[in-house]
């Protein structure tokens, strides 16, 4: 089976030049590139079968590049790469190294080439003006006329005209600049590629922006022969934030659907983790992964059951992707997911972080920081508006035990930025709620020494499987993360979590006379066998949060810690994204709405 390349590209005319072979150390190397096949949108780059000798280690894989960018890797016995969506009339650089299974790598094999000239003739239609059709606080739609017949049209158009980037004229009712027919947009924001819209259809609604900002919008027009048109750019602004005056009700935020009214249902914190940027997206798709392909494909097939997922591209352990591929770091991200998850009903994030550890640190001192500073500037813009959404703290000491003095100094520098901050949730206690993730992994001395030191500023709960009465002293209640949790296949644990419940509040008052915490977990489902997980718990289109919200919900929590809004690649997110939408995120909010 070939793999196949999707680029930006056109027909490729090879040009002269010597190439160097593919030379893997202690193995013969395949011969040099060559291309067998050239067209207007792609290009076939091929190699011959490598010959192993005495001292040699068979070619395991060939790394191709296209103008220093990875493209493809081609593995086995296969010794061609079809590199797609070139443009035409453009010269490449394609490089290709082989690897061994041993990681020994050959010399850079390269080959210019080159597209075969833009086809001229066809007369096409055009697409007329850009244009913005509504703009809310979080969201802009831009659209562009349909295709309105052959030839030139009045006004700023995308015109397809013959020969684009040679001095013809658009739009100036030249017979001999025909046009052709439109076969897809790309539209892109700041110039940052963010859709490609394709067919008839004539527009766009770019969401996850931030209120009152403004940003540039810019189209590009491509046939089906690799005709680019000139870009068509506007500048947009979105809706001002608002702000609720000391006399005015509160001004109600603009989500996808109603929102649910404040404290009309259970208090649902999600937990929200903060690695997703574009690098951690690419390793958890794999190095094969399709980046540039619209609509992104789904990187893994499920079971009728929603099961034993397949890797359909080597190297994912993710099961699914958004729209598009986005870093927290994106402006207007953060709050964008703020406003979701406040218009679905939940209470607020339990934001997963860890500082540096280091006595010394700052907002700005890892990536872990910077998005909490973030999320906490959200959650003042949004509260700014009247809108009920509050922060826990999700202390990251599970995956790996961290040393006491790391915990140390990093909850000191949460409880001295963050300890009054009005976006952190305070109740019942009056203190910002952290949940130490883990905590069952650590030896009751730490924890002693840690809730001597921060407990009277911090309300710390545990992540504690059973609960001992050595160990209690020290915690103000606990939260068990159970993301695996399966109401089918273990119906007893609904009995485990109630033993559990009611050992917590049986072992007596916290030092400030308030009562144990009891924090309920709850999961859409479980599937983490691409990472090397074991167990999958199916979501059934929604049956397993209702399940669960209702077995767990007979240990009479204080609150519900839902696992998560965005662990993806434990397949317990409720964030809607290709695979199943809204499903899930529908069901929190019925959910909240029925109590």
């Amino acid at each position: 089976m070939r793999t196949l390349l999707r680029f930006t590209a056109v027909p490729l005319i090879l040009l002269a030049a010597p190439a160097p072979a593919l030379a893997v150390a202690r193995s013969h190397a395949p011969t040099p590139l060559h291309v067998t096949h050239a067209g207007r949108t792609s290009v076939t780059v091929a190699w011959s079968q490598p010959r192993v000798g005495r001292q040699a280690h068979p070619v395991r894989s060939v790394v191709v590049s296209v103008n220093g960018r990875r493209v493809a890797v081609v593995r086995g016995a296969h010794h061609r790469v079809t590199l797609r969506r070139l443009h035409c009339g453009r010269s490449y650089r394609v490089a290709a190294v082989a690897r061994d299974a041993l990681g020994h790598r050959s010399r850079v094999a390269t080959r210019l080439v080159r597209t075969a000239p833009c086809r001229r003739g066809a007369p096409v239609s055009r697409l007329t003006r850009l244009h913005v059709t509504h703009a809310a606080r979080s969201s802009v739609t831009v659209a562009w006329s349909p295709p309105h017949g052959h030839g030139h049209g009045r006004g700023r158009g995308l015109d397809l005209g013959q020969g684009h980037g040679r001095g013809h004229a658009h739009g100036r009712g030249h017979g001999q600049g025909r046009v052709h027919r439109v076969r897809s947009v790309v539209v892109s924001v700041n110039g940052r590629r963010v859709a490609v819209v394709r067919g008839a259809h004539h527009r766009v609604t770019l969401r996850r922006l931030h209120c009152g900002h403004r940003y540039r919008v810019s189209a590009v027009a491509r046939d089906a022969h690799g005709h680019h048109s000139r870009r068509s750019s506007l500048t947009v602004r979105t809706r001002h934030c608002v702000h609720q005056g000391p006399a005015g009700p509160p001004v109600p935020s603009e989500p996808t659907a109603p929102p649910v009214p404040p404290g009309s249902g259970p208090r649902i914190f999600a937990y929200y983790y903060l690695w997703w940027s574009a690098d951690h997206w690419h390793q958890a798709l794999g190095s094969s992964y399709p980046l540039t392909a619209s609509p992104l494909p789904l990187p893994a097939r499920l079971d009728a059951d929603g099961c034993h997922p397949s890797a359909s591209y080597p190297g994912a352990t993710v099961t699914d992707v958004p729209a598009r591929i986005y870093s927290q770091d994106d402006p207007g991200f953060i709050e964008a997911d703020v406003r979701e998850a406040a218009a679905a009903g939940l209470a607020g994030f339990a934001v997963n972080w860890i500082g540096t550890g280091t006595a010394a640190q700052s907002s700005s001192s890892n990536p872990y920081s910077r998005r909490l500073q973030a999320m906490v500037d959200a959650v003042h813009r949004v509260n700014a508006e009247g809108i009920p959404f509050k922060l826990w703290l999700s202390l990251k000491a599970s995956a790996s035990v961290l040393p006491p003095q790391a915990i140390a100094n990093d909850l000191g520098y949460f409880a001295r930025t963050y300890g009054t901050d009005p976006a952190f949730d305070r109740a019942p206690t009056g203190r910002p709620t952290v949940i130490w993730n883990g905590s069952r992994k650590y030896a009751t001395a730490t924890l002693r020494d840690i809730s001597a030191a921060y407990r009277p500023s911090l309300r710390i709960l545990g992540d504690e499987t059973t609960w001992s009465a050595d160990r209690a002293p020290y915690l103000d209640g606990d939260a068990y993360y159970w993301s695996s949790q399966d109401p089918y296949a273990n119906p007893q644990s609904f009995d485990q979590l109630r033993a559990l419940a009611a050992a917590v509040r049986g072992s007596g008052r916290n030092p400030d006379g308030s009562e144990k915490a009891w924090i309920a977990p709850l999961a859409p489902g479980y599937d983490k066998q691409l990472a090397g997980g074991g167990s999958c718990t199916p979501r059934r289109g929604g049956e397993t949060l209702r399940r669960l919200f209702a077995g767990n919900g007979t240990t009479r929590p204080e609150a519900w810690a839902l696992i998560s809004w965005n662990e993806i690649t434990e397949g317990t997110y409720i964030d809607p994204m290709t695979r199943y939408g809204r499903q899930d995120l529908d069901v929190v909010r019925s959910l909240v709405q029925g109590g």
